[in-house]
């Protein structure tokens, strides 16, 4: 009896890990008020060549992309801020705030904002960006339609 006691409490404290919050519909990010980032070691790399007039602008995006692979969305928002900061017109780095900000969620309206903004600035960058922006747009549209047609069919019920 004692085993099995000694069981369910392992059993209840691995599911108590599992236990997620989603972000409050509310919740919305004001990126002029986000602190400076930090450079970090040890989060991987990657790297995605970006039209910029701003090598520290680069470093930054690059920081910012690797968080987003760690699923770290804060701070890689942190780092494509600093990275918009640095090179205003770098519409990669408007793209991947518009990224991290719809993996947060509540972030709807600035995730659009952001996007095309991205899409505003994309004629200055290359074929490639063009492209990325370009499908993470019509991916978002997608999205958009597929969520407002389950709603439709939800009020319909």
């Amino acid at each position: 009896m004692r085993a099995f006691a000694i069981f369910l409490l392992v059993c209840a404290c691995a599911l108590a890990q599992d236990h997620h919050h989603a972000p409050d519909a509310e919740t919305t990010v004001d990126l002029a008020k986000l602190p400076k980032p930090v450079s970090m070691e040890g989060i991987g790399h990657s790297h995605i060549d970006v039209t910029t007039k701003s090598p520290e602008a680069q470093r930054w995006f690059d920081q910012g992309l690797a968080l987003l692979h760690c699923f770290w969305d804060y701070e890689a928002l942190r780092a494509f801020a600093e990275a918009v900061h640095l090179d205003p017109d770098c519409a990669m780095c408007h793209w991947d705030i518009a990224r991290a900000l719809t993996s947060r969620g509540g972030n709807e309206d600035p995730a659009k904002a952001e996007l095309a903004h991205a899409k505003d600035l994309s004629a200055k960058a290359s074929d490639r960006e063009q492209r990325y922006i370009r499908a993470y747009a019509e991916s978002e549209d997608k999205e958009g339609d597929e969520a407002a047609t389950r709603s439709r069919k939800r009020w319909r019920r």
